[in-house]
């Protein structure tokens, strides 16, 4: 993965960070061997539809270096369920209102 990522000069390359929303902070953690060939430069958060605590997902956002939330996925469907984030969604992943 490496090597090809290296070859990769002629074009941006985005590495997005993938984490399930109900992860929790202590495990949200950026750093490890997957991180390892190049940091990520932004962040997905999936699984949203199976959880009603996604705080420790966005804590992988804020941690050491911040990182962009790019996607919110809320369902099993690509590409219909993955979404650009809006600050809207993601407040009401992290805040949701009861009805």
């Amino acid at each position: 993965m490496a090597e090809c990522m290296a070859l990769a000069t002629d074009r941006a390359v985005d590495v997005l960070l993938v984490v399930q929303a109900s992860v929790r902070a202590a495990m949200s953690s950026a750093s490890g061997p997957s991180t390892a060939i190049r940091g990520p430069n932004g962040l997905v958060i999936t699984k949203l539809d199976e959880t009603d605590q996604a705080g420790g997902a966005t804590h992988a956002a804020i941690d050491s270096e911040p990182l962009p939330i790019a996607y919110l996925c809320d369902g099993p469907r690509v590409p219909e369920d993955i979404h650009d984030a809006t600050v809207e969604m993601l407040l009401d992943a992290v805040l949701p209102t009861s009805t």
